[in-house]
């Protein structure tokens, strides 16, 4: 019995042993590799806009053990100037993309021809009918500019009769940009209120002054928002009510002071966040396919804006 004991208690150790070092060995291993490395492409990186985004990328990079490289070029104006940009991350060892698409209609031909897997933050516009769609990672834009009009609309009790519209966005046209502005388009038709113009920020500060004064001004992203709301901050712009879509702090900013009215706030967290995972995944399985990502958002008011449930939503957008 005693010497059964012992030789238990040796096979014991011996499997322990042989357990411990196969751990070592694993961890080891795991270590000399090489970390996958997804490069991400996106214009004006260093804006607010971007900072739940890249938050986002940040924690599923950790959750992932990929690296992540944020690169920020100069203006896009061309898909040629945008995938000079992509085949250097490539030369440069990128295992994967993540792409914010110039609105070029020639860029969907191009990314096809990439050989490693790449996820969209906006869909191309006007690819061609014979090429397989890009997956894309982004909220449904066509109904967040449906949103804003139901909004206005419940301000309003369900009327718009003889009210001026004006509707303000970024130059650069993106599908996303189309998109928001259909639904709001398309939202209006159904009503009596009137647009009375469309146009896009830009550098000229002065731009809204200019234009005919309307009761209500949708500011279709984050950067027509911020405008809008400094213009209206700073007088330039009397008696018009803004109801946006934005993502940055200076946002939430003009909604808190009352110079918008209705903010909508695409989950850009989850936009970084779950393309990064599946782009990880992708990697790590061979015969994984990327897949498109539809994601949320939120409706903020100045009564809800420092509510519990969005005390996470603020400080994704801060980061």
């Amino acid at each position: 019995m005693k010497s059964s004991k012992k030789m238990f208690i040796l096979v014991e150790c011996i499997l322990g042993c042989l357990l411990i070092g196969m751990i070592i060995f694993t961890v080891q291993k795991r270590q000399g590799q090489d970390l996958k490395r997804i490069s991400v492409i996106i214009q004006n990186s260093d804006e607010t806009q971007w900072s739940a985004f890249k938050y986002g990328l940040k924690m599923a990079a950790q959750d992932e053990n990929v690296d992540v490289f944020i690169i920020n070029p100069t203006q896009f104006q061309t898909a040629k100037e945008e995938m000079s940009a992509i085949q250097h991350e490539i030369d440069k060892g990128a295992d994967a993309l993540i792409i914010e698409p110039v609105a070029d209609e020639t860029l969907a031909e191009q990314l096809k021809k990439i050989k490693v897997p790449v996820l969209l933050l906006s869909e191309l516009s006007a690819a061609p009918e014979n090429t397989s769609k890009i997956p894309v990672a982004e909220p449904d834009h066509y109904e967040m500019g449906k949103r804003l009009v139901e909004e206005l609309l419940k301000d309003n009790d369900g009327k718009l009769k003889q009210k001026k519209v004006g509707i303000f966005l970024s130059n650069n046209r993106s599908e996303a940009i189309k998109k928001r502005e259909k639904g709001v388009q398309d939202a209006l038709s159904e009503t009596d209120a009137k647009i009375c113009w469309v146009t896009e920020a830009g550098e000229d500060a002065k731009l809204l002054k200019q234009q005919e004064k309307v009761d209500y001004l949708f500011a279709l992203d984050d950067r027509s928002l911020v405008e809008a709301g400094k213009a209206v901050k700073e007088n330039e712009i009397y008696g018009s009510m803004i109801y946006g879509i934005g993502c940055s702090t200076e946002a939430a900013y003009y909604l808190d002071t009352g110079e918008a009215e209705c903010l909508l706030v695409p989950d850009e967290f989850n936009v970084g966040y779950e393309s990064l995972v599946e782009l990880s995944h992708a990697l790590k399985k061979m015969t994984y396919c990327v897949h498109g990502k539809v994601l949320s958002y939120t409706v903020l008011r100045k009564e809800n804006l420092f509510s519990e449930k969005n005390q996470e939503l603020l400080f994704k957008m801060s980061q």
